[in-house]
């Protein structure tokens, strides 16, 4: 996955990462598993292959924040390219605020990852006024599992960016999320490289909230959900190109079912917050590889 977001204020709103992605303060109190729902998670993760579409809407307000709306759509798709996962993503957000005015923005998102997890690409343009903005571009490659590496951004600006010992790709990330559900101690901190922002590296402290049951019965269109476990999560993203940043560049909140399914997703920005919630789940089929 990521199957995946960040967001920060740039001259107007503008997002800057392109996947679902997953991790102040971590919360103090985490709600630990119960042994069923660890046990569950127990074998390999089994990613489904899905196209899903979510509402986006307004989730909550920072003090003095003059916006009064928030409205937009979410086309994600996560697919199974035999020796790699591709993902892609269209993200348009319309922020009204008190005086009539309104803002237009998203982005489009375009990655392979090789299911080793050493090797991945990308493409993210952003998007303003429903027109085509900066463009993003490059490759990365690590040397072996666990080691470094290095990337290679061809856009906006040709530069090398070094991968430390241990950096995950967003997909190998979420997969690592939902193995570590049963097994690892929160809060769960890791180096990701995914290629937004101004270097692509960030590191990401992910905590536990809440493990959640199966449930049975689920909304029309949903079925691909039925009978599967999930973990509700908060994600810090912390730039580590700042070393006496204390606080996180953005924080995101969400429920990841055990097939990799997102739903729940809060995205926080400067002044407001904004929620995606699951309307349309199409699982997609698996190539003849």
């Amino acid at each position: 996955m990521y199957p995946p977001y960040r967001g920060q204020w740039t001259q107007g709103p503008n997002l800057v990462s392109p996947v679902l992605r997953f991790s102040r303060p971590l919360l103090a109190g985490l709600v630990l598993l119960t042994a069923p729902l660890a046990e569950a998670l127990a074998g390999a993760v089994e990613i489904l292959p899905h196209r899903a579409v979510y509402r986006m809407e307004l989730s909550a307000l920072r003090g003095g924040s003059s916006v009064v709306d928030v409205t937009g759509r979410m086309d994600f798709e996560w697919r199974d390219a035999c020796d790699a996962w591709t993902v892609s993503q269209r993200m348009r957000i319309l922020v009204g605020y008190g005086d009539g005015n309104e803002i237009d923005f998203g982005l489009t998102l375009n990655t392979w990852e090789s299911k080793d997890g050493l090797n991945y690409r990308f493409f993210i343009r952003q998007l303003t006024g429903g027109r085509d903005g900066e463009e993003t571009r490059g490759k990365a490659q690590l040397k072996g599992e666990g080691e470094g590496g290095e990337a290679a951004l061809a856009l906006p600006d040709e530069k090398t960016v070094p991968l430390p010992a241990g950096t995950l790709f967003p997909t190998e990330h979420t997969q690592v999320l939902l193995e570590s559900a049963g097994r690892e101690v929160w809060p769960l901190w890791k180096t990701v490289f995914d290629g937004s922002g101004e270097g692509g590296l960030f590191g990401v402290s992910a905590a536990l909230v809440e493990a959640v049951a199966p449930e049975s019965d689920v909304a029309e269109g949903l079925e691909a959900i039925k009978d599967q476990p999930s973990w509700r999560l908060r994600l810090a993203y912390f730039d580590l190109g700042d070393p006496v940043a204390a606080e996180p560049e953005q924080e995101q909140a969400l429920r990841i079912y055990a097939n990799g399914v997102l739903d729940e997703l809060v995205l926080d920005f400067p002044e407001f917050s904004v929620r995606a919630v699951l309307e349309k789940l199409e699982p997609l089929e698996a190539p003849a590889c």
